[in-house]
């Protein structure tokens, strides 16, 4: 029997916790959807708009929070990518990811099977985003349950059975795309190849994807002049790229790809970009601060890392189901009383689904398809 290392130890723990409170941004922007939150207007004018937009923030930051795990990402795959073993790291990399996805559609279905219409009934008369995009058509079939998880998110289709996937699709390419880097591409010529292909990326319209090279840049940095050192560099860049999130919150950046992209002469998605910027400055700023980092290796940042991706795949269907069914039950909508219980009933639910799928499917799978790496041998961590 082979002794494994915990999952969730390794020495960059902070990343854990800031993945944790990045999941836990992404339920409060979706359980919004139920609540009376996250829809407040305070003046007009830019400063109006920036004070609404800061206003709105815990409820209105899951697409950056999005981004910071891009981030994150590129930063932990560029380190996990030395000498590891290449085609056998993509494969292990699929499989970490789809597996616990096809768990978690497969409870996404059989919840619709027994909750289809919470959603469209609830939009009758609180209509927004989520209520009138999601869960719409009913049950699902048992078959797009399985193909959605094991390829279709990564055909571009959009997801119907755990809408919460529409970003597996960048972060399998970008996960793939950064082990082949670090497969090909000789040490020195790194760092000037992820900045060439973030500049790749951003001619090419594909705005989503450059957080994964900026992630491994800042890998290839810090690799050569660690940034721990800078305390106060750590926190000003922690402050200027979550002011960057309100930014990109603002009314006036929708719509403003278009006059962006004529005048650069190449397509431009603001929003994503001010996002990216925003997310890897904060990771940065994380890494520099170390106050941050042992905020984010407290208990409770921890636990939450622990089972992020678990609680990111799983709180929607759970979410959109089950509790909205329970939402209609205690009233259209329900009394602030019986929110604040619902809301603390959603919180305790969600993290133990979330906690019992980490346990019992994330780990065992992240630990069977763990890949050594190529010094001691190719081989796959036994489970035990």
């Amino acid at each position: 029997m082979r002794h494994t290392r915990p999952i969730g130890r390794s020495r960059e723990r902070h990343f854990d916790g800031l993945r944790g409170i990045a999941a836990l941004i992404v339920v409060f922007e979706h359980i919004s959807a139920l609540l009376p939150v996250g829809n407040w207007t305070v003046g007009r004018g830019l400063t109006g708009s920036f004070t609404t937009s800061l206003a709105n923030i815990p409820f209105r930051s899951g697409a950056f929070a999005v981004y910071v795990f891009f981030v994150i990402s590129g930063v932990v795959i560029a380190q996990a990518a030395i000498n590891k073993p290449w085609p056998l790291s993509l494969v292990s990399r699929y499989l970490r990811l789809t597996i616990p996805m096809l768990a978690a559609s497969l409870m996404a279905w059989l919840l619709l099977r027994n909750f289809p219409y919470a959603m469209p009934t609830i939009r009758q008369f609180k209509d927004n985003h989520w209520t009138s995009e999601d869960y719409q058509t009913g049950p699902a079939s048992f078959l797009d349950a399985i193909s959605e998880p094991i390829f279709r998110v990564y055909r571009s289709a959009a997801p119907t059975l755990n809408p919460v996937l529409w970003t597996m699709r960048m972060e399998m390419f970008g996960s793939l795309a950064i082990l082949s880097f670090y497969r090909f591409v000789p040490a020195r010529m790194r760092l000037a190849g992820a900045i060439l292909i973030a500049l790749a990326l951003a001619m090419s319209g594909h705005w989503r994807y450059l957080a994964f090279p900026l992630g491994a840049a800042i890998f290839e940095i810090n690799a050569r002049n660690p940034i721990g050192w800078r305390p106060a560099f750590g926190l000003w860049a922690i402050f200027l790229g979550l002011g960057l999130d309100v930014v990109g919150g603002m009314p006036q950046m929708h719509g403003s790809d278009l006059s962006m992209s004529r005048f650069f002469g190449v397509p431009v998605d603001l929003t994503s970009l001010i996002y990216t910027a925003g997310a890897a400055l904060t990771v940065v700023g994380v890494m520099a601060n170390t106050d941050s980092k042992r905020i984010l290796e407290m208990r409770i940042p921890q636990f939450l890392g622990r089972i992020s991706y678990c609680l990111y795949l799983t709180h929607m269907p759970l979410l959109f189901t089950a509790f909205a069914a329970l939402y209609l039950e205690l009233g259209h909508p329900p009394t602030p009383l019986w929110l604040v219980g619902w809301t603390l009933f959603f919180a305790v639910v969600a993290l133990a689904v979330a906690w019992w799928f980490t346990l019992w499917i994330d780990e065992p799978i992240t630990r069977l398809v763990k890949v050594r790496k190529r010094r001691d041998a190719i081989e796959i961590a036994p489970t035990l």
